[in-house]
């Protein structure tokens, strides 16, 4: 209603300048006798002539020949210039009232599943967000160990703290590790609305080895939280740093990357974007620090944000920032994305794996990645990089989309790379990541290297 009355207040504030924009024109053109005594007037005061020198009259009729297609033009350009300004306004609004009729999401038909969020309160939004869907997720609260002040809080993700725990197996012969994430008591009721609705889009997933697992959550009462699988090593970026060595000192290093490893997680990342583009959707921020790896080498893809996105709203939010030199080109330039999209971004993935966690194009500062793309500039073969894994990259780095291997192509090429690949020869960097430095040159905020560990 605010946005409506603003529009009633602004049209009329135009109306009343344009009316005196053509008043002061009319003051100055030619057409009746008033016009012209005060056109006349005006001229001679500026010529600083007497009514009677002709020498005044010619020059004060070049005066006006010049002066009155000056006014006119301006005057034209500030009427334009308003419609359009106005026009801006009306299709701004627009879009804004096409995103918030798309809040509802695809599935949203019941009438008591939807609130208008400024009569809503917190516990109205916990009972009318809630869904069918939930009942699969739901989890008695008494399974979980979880005790404020003593839990192992992660860090601070999007919505609130997250912290690791156990949970009991339904005949608590078992207890599991799991990390829940929990909703902050501040939330916002938008923030409500969307974590209730994020339950509703992992039932809508379903399972995949390759995705990380929403295990449950509680929504009987605040605190609110999803309950998430613990995937032990967390994500892939931090494990590459941490695979970094000297060769004198081989034995500090828990884990050994080898080129046959580096196949392997690239082949579950890649089956894993095969599952989401089945169900009609791209991740849009393929990257190892959205990458969780378990203690059996299995890659699980993480940050669905975009995904979650794409599905309840059927839009891609631009609030969500995704670091420009992992970006496809469309996308820099705000065009259509595609599965293509993924494909690009995961060439920049095979790099990251290759180099154990090196930025992407060092030499080039953020702000300028799309120039350097243009002029068909690309990343050179790291050292430790056979031809090979190196001709998937530049394919994927194609310009044109359609140019670019497929999910599928991706799929057959690195399965049959796997099987020859080397699993004797070990990936060594022995520099040390500092998370500071990197940030900068990757282009990312430092914060996010400790990023959400989050189903989404």
């Amino acid at each position: 209603m605010s946005s409506g009355i603003m529009k009633m207040m602004r049209l009329p504030l135009v109306g009343n300048f344009l009316t005196q924009v053509l008043f002061l024109t009319a003051a100055v053109l030619p057409g009746s006798e008033s016009t012209e005594f005060e056109a006349g007037r005006f001229g001679r005061s500026l010529l600083n002539c007497t009514d009677t020198d002709r020498l005044c009259i010619a020059l004060e009729h070049e005066y006006e020949v010049i002066i009155v297609p000056v006014v006119l033009i301006g005057a034209t350009c500030i009427v334009v210039s308003c419609i359009l300004w106005l026009s801006c306004q009306h299709k701004e609004e627009g879009e804004k009232l096409k995103i918030e009729g798309l809040e509802r999401g695809p599935h949203d038909t019941c009438d008591n599943s939807y609130i208008v969020l400024h009569e809503a309160s917190p516990s109205n939004i916990l009972e009318a967000g809630k869904d069918p869907s939930h009942a699969q997720f739901e989890i008695p609260r008494e399974r979980l160990t979880f005790t404020w002040g003593e839990a192992e809080k992660i860090r601070n993700g999007t919505y609130g703290p997250i912290y690791r725990t156990k949970m009991a197996s339904r005949n608590s012969e078992k207890v599991n590790s799991v990390v829940i994430k929990v909703l902050r008591d501040s939330a916002k009721l938008e923030e409500i609305k969307e974590f209730l609705d994020r339950i509703k889009f992992h039932s809508f997933l379903g399972k995949h080895p390759n995705i990380v697992e929403l295990v449950g959550c509680c929504t009987d009462r605040f605190p609110i939280f999803h309950v998430m699988e613990d995937v032990e090593l967390g994500d892939l970026l931090s494990f590459l740093w941490k695979c970094r060595k000297d060769v004198i000192k081989m034995d500090e290093v828990p884990y050994d990357i080898t080129e046959k490893q580096v196949y392997n997680i690239a082949f579950q990342v890649v089956a894993g974007l095969e599952y989401l583009n089945q169900k009609k959707l791209i991740h849009g921020d393929v990257a190892a620090r959205n990458v969780l790896i378990a203690s059996n080498f299995t890659a699980k893809l993480c940050g669905l944000g975009i995904a979650f996105d794409i599905h309840n709203y059927q839009v891609l939010n631009r609030k969500r920032v995704v670091p420009l030199k992992w970006q496809a080109p469309e996308r820099m330039m705000r065009m259509p994305q595609t599965d293509k999209s993924d494909v690009w971004s995961f060439g920049i993935l095979l790099y990251e794996m290759v180099t154990l966690g090196a930025p992407p194009y060092p030499e080039v500062p953020p702000e300028n990645i799309l120039q350097h793309l243009q002029r068909g500039q690309r990343m050179k073969s790291p050292a430790n990089c056979k031809s090979q894994m190196y001709n998937i990259m530049k394919q994927c780095w194609q310009w044109k989309q359609s140019d670019r291997l497929t999910l599928a192509d991706l799929r057959r090429r690195l399965d049959a790379g796997r099987k020859a690949a080397n699993d004797r020869v070990v990936l060594q960097f022995p520099e040390f990541v500092v998370p500071g430095p990197y940030a900068n040159v990757a282009g990312i905020a430092e914060s996010t290297l400790l990023a959400n560990y989050t189903a989404l």
